[in-house]
């Protein structure tokens, strides 16, 4: 009888569990939608404190002249060999910061690269082109805002049900 009542309790949270999620898979996609426009306005507002600190100005949407660590990635994975140039860059990308550091190109051979670090201090590099691959020249570190990217209630939820969901998953 006690197994009976276990079993009992343990198919009804499963069936509870499964149709709650079942059932938010509309707010999900919502909140998909909200967290990728959050995550997009709170980058501008990183950039736009970083470049103020040198008197720049870039457009964050001309996506062909910021390169991200994503961007880089992606074409890494395009190319089967491994290009030196960009594999010169990569060392640049790592590291945490606050939003994306981006890399601009300037010029054939000049990059200028633009981050916050942890501490809100802003970040420009420049970059040179060499034989070998990018080099540093320059490094230049001005203090900003420090800013904060805080969550929407449905990240935290979906999050939530995701472990939850992780909890009951049967294992294969």
């Amino acid at each position: 009888m006690k197994n009976l009542t276990v079993l009992s309790l343990f198919m009804s949270l499963l069936f509870v569990n499964s149709s709650a999620f079942a059932s938010t898979d509309l707010s999900k996609q919502e909140c998909t939608r909200k967290v990728e426009l959050k995550m997009a306005e709170f980058q501008h507002q990183v950039m736009e404190d970083v470049f103020a600190s040198y008197n720049e100005h870039y457009d964050l949407t001309h996506r062909l002249e910021a390169v991200s660590f994503h961007d880089l990635s992606k074409f890494k994975r395009l190319h089967t060999e491994k290009e030196p140039d960009i594999e010169s860059l990569t060392p640049f990308f790592t590291g945490a910061s606050i939003g994306e550091k981006k890399l601009f190109l300037n010029e054939a051979n000049r990059a200028t690269m633009f981050f916050k670090d942890l501490e809100g201090n802003n970040h420009r590099l420049t970059l040179k082109k060499s034989k070998s691959g990018w080099e540093q020249l320059n490094e230049e570190v001005k203090a900003g805002t420090k800013m904060e990217y805080k969550k929407l209630k449905c990240e935290e939820e979906h999050q939530m049900q995701q472990f939850l969901n992780g909890l009951f998953k049967r294992k294969e």
